[in-house]
């Protein structure tokens, strides 16, 4: 069908690329907030590796200033987790 890989919320269909996740949220604890920050600064100009490519958020195999302005437009932020 149409939706076979979709997600319905809402009455919303949406594309599985589509649904926003919080690409800042390293701890995975819902929020991108200080605990997140102090991860990302531990890594901040590391070369990238499987042990920290989570914080290579443009995937440029760089962890740099474009990551940090990736991960700052959702700090503050929290979604609900199911």
């Amino acid at each position: 069908p149409m939706y076979q890989n979709n997600v319905r919320r809402t009455g919303v269909y949406l594309k599985q690329d589509e649904l926003n996740f919080l690409k800042g949220d390293f701890n995975d604890d819902g929020c991108v907030n200080l605990e997140d920050f102090f991860l990302f600064a531990d890594n901040f100009q590391k070369e990238v590796n499987k042990e920290n490519e989570k914080f290579d958020l443009d995937k440029n195999k760089k962890i740099d200033v474009e990551d940090f302005f990736i991960f700052a437009e959702d700090y503050g932020k929290c979604v609900k987790k199911y």
